[in-house]
């Protein structure tokens, strides 16, 4: 056999190189555009069933908006007792905010009262 080749002009042996070579690349070129077409398909299967994504999507979305509204209410309330009025005729040492702990002064002279 390798006689033969041996035997080819030079011309031969690089046109059946050439042969070969472009055979490979086009057996490249084949598998490539088969897995893209593969590809292409399951491309197609996920947007064609939208409720799969699109649907985890809208439950992620709501319960991030849920969790927003739901701190926006705890901001809101915990603004409400840092801003609620003031006691109506009460000394000034017992006008502190409902959220605070009352003094320590106040607890002694209403334990003595």
């Amino acid at each position: 056999m390798l006689q033969k080749l041996n035997d080819l002009s030079i011309f031969k042996r690089l046109l059946m190189s050439f042969l070969l070579l472009f055979l490979i690349i086009a057996g490249f070129g084949v598998f490539a555009v088969k897995q893209v077409t593969v590809q292409a398909d399951m491309t197609d299967n996920l947007y064609s069933h939208p409720f799969r994504t699109t649907n985890s999507l809208l439950e992620a979305k709501a319960a991030i908006y849920n969790d927003l509204l739901v701190l926006r209410e705890v901001i809101q309330e915990y603004d409400k007792t840092r801003r609620a009025p003031l006691k109506a005729g009460a000394p000034a040492d017992e006008r502190h905010h409902r959220h605070d702990p009352p003094r320590a002064a106040n607890r002694t002279e209403r334990q003595t009262a």
